[in-house]
C-alpha cells in the first residue's frame, strides 16, 4: 500500500519516514535512512573504521616491534664487539693478509679475524700501542666489524701472544690455599710478587724449551690480567676500570734456579717460559674474574683443577697493591697465581721433558697448548763481537 502523508502507516513503514515537529509522518528523501536501519548502518561503518584502524595499528606495531628488535640486535652486537664497554677478543697474529708480513692486531669474530692494522682501519699492529689508544682505539676496533676491513680465516693463522712484549710482567707466589698446602708453607699475609722478564713471553701454541742448564722445568696454569690504562694508586674497588682484559698464561718455572735464592726472578724468566693467549678477552666479556674454572693437562692427564674464587688475593687486590708501588701501563701483565697440582709437589717430582704437551684452559677465555722441547743446540749464542 502507498504511503499517505499525515497517516501513521505502522512501524514497518515508519522506518522509511520521518516525524516532524507537527507530529505528522512524511516520507524521507531518497537515500536517507533513520531508525534501526540507520543505527545498523552506523554500527557497520564504525566497525569498519575500527577494523581498518586496528589493521593500521597492527601494522604500526609490527613495524615498531621490528625496529625495536633490529635496534636491540645492533646494540647487542655493538656491545659484543666492544662499542659500549669493550666486549672483544683481541689477537695478535703473524700471518698477514695478501702476504703482508706480521705481526698484526686483529679482532676475533666467529671463525674470522678482522685485521685492525688494515689501512682502512688504521690501528697499530702492536697490542701495547693499541691499548694505549684507550677507549677511542677500541671504538675504532668495534666499528671495524661492520667496515670493509680485511678479514682472514682463523684456521691456519699463527697466533702470537696477544701482548708480544709487555712493558712489565709480574707473578705472585702462593696465591691459592691448596697450592700453599701442597708446598708445606704458611699462607702469606702480604702478596708475594716477583718479576718475570718480558722476553719470556711466547705465543699460545709455541714451544716451551727445557734449558741446557736444568731439568727441573715445571708448569703453572694461571689467569693473566692485562692492564689497559696508565695508572697509579688504584683502589681495589676501581681496579676493574684500568684492566683491559684477561688471558691464559703458563708461568713456567725452572725450580732449581727459582729456589737457589729468595728471589724468584731468574727461575721465572727463561726464554719461552711465559706462554700467553690465545686472545685478550676484554673485561666486560669475562664478567667476574673470581668465578672462572681453571684446568691444566700434561699429555692429556688432568693435573690442576680449581676456581679462581680460591685466590687468596683477588685480581683487583693485586692491581691495587702493585699500583701502590709502581705505575702500571697499558700492556703490563699480571700472572695471578696457580692452584695445587704443580709437578714440583709430586713425589717424585714430575718435571716437564721433551715431547710433553701442556694444555691450560680457563672458562670463558680459551686454552693454550704448548709442546715441550729441549733447547736447540744449534742456536747462536748472540755474543757481541770483540
Amino acid at each position: 500500500m502507498g504511503l499517505h502523508p499525515g497517516r501513521d502507516p505502522g512501524p514497518f513503514v515508519r522506518r522509511g519516514a520521518a516525524v516532524h515537529e507537527d507530529g505528522i509522518y512524511r516520507p524521507l528523501p531518497p537515500g536517507v535512512r533513520q531508525g534501526p536501519v540507520a543505527w545498523v548502518d552506523a554500527l557497520v561503518w564504525v566497525g569498519t573504521l575500527v577494523w581498518v584502524g586496528t589493521l593500521v595499528w597492527v601494522d604500526a606495531l609490527v613495524w615498531v616491534g621490528t625496529l625495536v628488535w633490529v635496534g636491540t640486535l645492533v646494540w647487542g652486537l655493538m656491545h659484543r664487539c666492544g662499542r659500549y664497554g669493550g666486549w672483544m677478543r683481541l689477537v695478535t697474529f703473524t700471518d698477514g693478509p695478501s702476504g703482508v708480513p706480521g705481526p698484526h692486531t686483529g679482532l676475533l669474530v666467529g671463525d674470522e679475524v678482522v685485521v685492525l692494522d688494515d689501512p682502512g682501519v688504521g690501528l697499530p699492529s702492536d697490542m701495547v700501542a693499541l691499548l694505549a689508544g684507550g677507549s677511542d682505539a677500541l671504538e675504532v676496533a668495534a666499528r671495524a666489524v661492520a667496515s670493509r676491513a680485511s678479514r682472514v680465516p682463523l684456521a691456519g693463522l699463527r697466533l702470537g701472544a696477544p701482548v708480544r712484549r709487555p712493558p712489565k710482567v709480574f707473578g705472585i707466589a702462593m696465591n691459592y690455599a691448596d697450592h700453599v698446602g701442597e708446598l708445606g708453607r704458611d699462607a702469606p699475609a702480604f702478596p708475594a710478587f716477583f718479576a718475570k722478564a718480558p722476553t719470556c713471553v711466547v705465543g699460545p701454541f709455541d714451544a716451551i724449551e727445557v734449558p741446557r742448564v736444568s731439568d727441573q722445568v715445571d708448569y703453572e696454569g694461571e689467569l693473566a690480567v692485562v692492564i689497559g690504562r696508565r695508572c697509579r694508586h688504584v683502589p681495589a674497588d676501581r681496579a676493574r676500570e684500568v684492566v683491559a682484559g684477561f688471558c691464559v698464561m703458563n708461568d713456567v718455572s725452572v725450580r732449581d734456579w727459582q729456589w737457589r735464592t729468595s728471589q724468584f726472578t731468574l727461575g721465572k724468566s727463561f726464554d719461552t717460559h711465559g706462554p700467553l693467549g690465545p686472545c685478550l678477552v676484554t673485561v666486560d666479556e669475562v664478567g667476574d674474574p673470581q668465578a672462572l674454572g681453571l684446568r691444566t693437562w700434561v699429555n692429556g692427564e688432568l693435573r690442576q683443577q680449581a676456581s679462581t674464587a680460591a685466590m687468596i688475593f683477588s685480581c683487583w687486590e693485586q692491581v691495587a697493591c702493585l699500583s701502590t708501588a709502581c705505575t702500571l701501563e697499558p700492556g703490563d701483565v699480571i700472572a695471578t697465581g696457580t692452584p695445587a697440582g704443580v709437578g714440583a709437589a709430586a713425589d717424585p717430582p714430575r718435571w716437564l721433558v721433551d715431547g710433553d704437551v701442556v694444555r691450560i684452559e680457563i672458562e670463558g677465555i680459551g686454552s693454550i697448548a704448548n709442546p715441550v722441547v729441549d733447547q736447540p743446540d744449534d742456536r747462536p749464542m748472540g755474543m757481541p763481537e770483540r
